[in-house]
């Protein structure tokens, strides 16, 4: 009403804005053959969560239409088209998000309309309702810099095919009280993320996605939450960064997600939980900084951690509820506690604490979490020629630890092979320091797949200098 197209209708002298008035509002009984918005101009209208034309069960004919400083623009569930019914305009985005839908409507609605975005950048979000993703997908990356939005969303991937949900390279997912819900207990599926930032939506990295002044802090959402039919073969987040989640951050419900060079920080609770029966995730090379509990395991859950920095933590960096069960002592070698002197708690230094049952050492005594270390050396005697030592445990399963000791600095490879000298997985191939070295191998090869149960060989070869091992996997 007070827009002065056509007159000063009201007499007043406000300008309009997005949200003077709310929708065109298209219901599960709006009829097909009479719900048509064609050629049509909308302004001025809409509210942050609900567009100005907003369809819930239905299919209209919205196409040529010119959007205009909205609230929102266009919201769309349900639709049987999947949104190519409503293609084909132009959304000018106003002070709100320009699109509106669930997952399966993203590729019709984001790519058949043309969005041009605001010139400050804020308001950045595609906003995506509660989905299921019941078949494998790639999240589509976004025109215009734009980041996904969930706001009070869960984000499912299950189905008696075991869907995976492949999320590329570049893309921020900003979300309010939201989470993703990866298998259930009957159903498997996975998560395959690289290169994501998932955060809040208070944090404006990549732009001002909701308007809002406020910082970012822990819990502003959710988790990624691994149920137990996780698929081990395909749950793996790489080089991606974790930031401002819930009690905790991931979640390994009896699964075995695998985490490889990624950064989770403040949290408001673990940066990784492993409980239940069977939960064995893996974290390699991953940052743990600034959440309350770095990893936890409890209810006989079980970790793998590979190399990783802690730091910052308040209360733990590792903390378990009990002894490690088959697994024995939980291994948290090789890692940077925040300071030389070692981990706090059970440990003799001042960095984050660890609690019982978590075997520490070694330790780095200098901070690697920008550039880990192929490996640091156990403090001891440099030997005068190569000495493996025997595996522990073996017979194991379904993680060993090999050590070994250099007696010079130079270039060495460490390798599984089949006894018929088939290669499964390298350890390490570069150049590591005089003196011991342990690593862990979780019986597993290349890509992360679990490997049958069987007699391995493991070798370490250094310089002119070989040394060749046996191991048992057994299941």
């Amino acid at each position: 009403v007070y827009d002065d197209e056509g007159g000063n209708t009201n007499g007043s002298a406000a300008a309009p804005s997005g949200g003077n008035w709310q929708r065109l509002d298209f219901n599960a009984m709006a009829r097909a053959d009479s719900s048509r918005v064609t050629g049509c101009e909308l302004r001025y209208g809409g509210q942050s969560s609900r567009g100005v034309i907003e369809v819930a069960g239905s299919d209209p004919v919205v196409t040529g239409c010119t959007f205009t400083e909205n609230s929102s623009d266009l919201r769309v569930e349900n639709s049987p088209s999947l949104g190519a019914n409503q293609t084909g305009n132009t959304i000018n985005q106003g002070p709100g998000r320009p699109i509106i839908t669930t997952l399966d409507h993203l590729q019709n609605l984001v790519f058949g309309n043309t969005i041009v975005p605001r010139a400050d950048g804020r308001w950045n979000g595609i906003q995506v309702l509660s989905s299921t993703v019941d078949a494998s997908w790639t999240l589509p990356t976004l025109p215009h810099g734009f980041a996904y939005y969930l706001s009070g969303a869960t984000i499912t991937v299950k189905g008696p095919s075991g869907p995976v949900l492949t999320i590329p390279a570049g893309t921020i997912i900003k979300s309010y009280f939201s989470r993703f819900e990866i298998a259930s207990a009957t159903e498997p599926g996975g998560l395959m993320a690289d290169g994501v930032i998932f955060t809040s939506v208070y944090d404006d990295e990549g732009g001002d996605t909701n308007g809002s002044t406020v910082a970012p802090s822990s819990g502003n959402w959710q988790r990624l939450d691994f149920n137990a039919m996780a698929r081990a073969d395909s749950s793996r987040i790489t080089n991606c960064e974790i930031r401002y989640a819930g009690t905790p951050a991931i979640e390994a419900n009896g699964s075995r997600p695998y985490l490889d060079s990624c950064l989770i920080r403040d949290s408001g609770g673990a940066g990784l939980l492993a409980t239940g029966a069977g939960a064995e995730p893996t974290a390699k090379f991953c940052t743990f900084q600034d959440n309350a509990k770095g990893i936890e395991a409890r209810n006989g859950g079980y970790f793998n951690v590979i190399r990783s920095c802690f730091t910052g933590n308040t209360d733990f960096g590792v903390t378990v509820d009990a002894p490690g069960g088959d697994h024995g002592t939980y291994l948290a070698r090789n890692c940077w506690w925040g300071d030389a002197s070692g981990p706090s708690g059970f440990g003799p230094g001042t960095g984050d604490a660890v609690s019982d049952y978590v075997d520490f050492t070694p330790w780095y005594t200098t901070e690697a979490c920008g550039d880990l270390p192929s490996d640091t050396p156990d403090r001891g005697a440099v030997p005068s020629v190569l000495v493996l030592e025997d595996a522990y445990p073996n017979p194991f399963n379904p993680t060993t630890t090999l050590a070994f000791s250099l007696p010079e600095t130079g270039p060495t490879r460490v390798g599984i092979y089949t006894v018929d000298g088939r290669l499964v997985r390298t350890l390490v191939s570069g150049t590591l320091p005089a003196g011991r070295h342990t690593l862990v191998w979780r019986g597993d090869d290349e890509g992360g797949r679990p490997v049958a149960a069987g007699m391995y060989l493991y070798r370490v070869a250094a310089g002119r200098q070989q040394q060749v091992g046996k191991l048992m996997l057994v299941k």
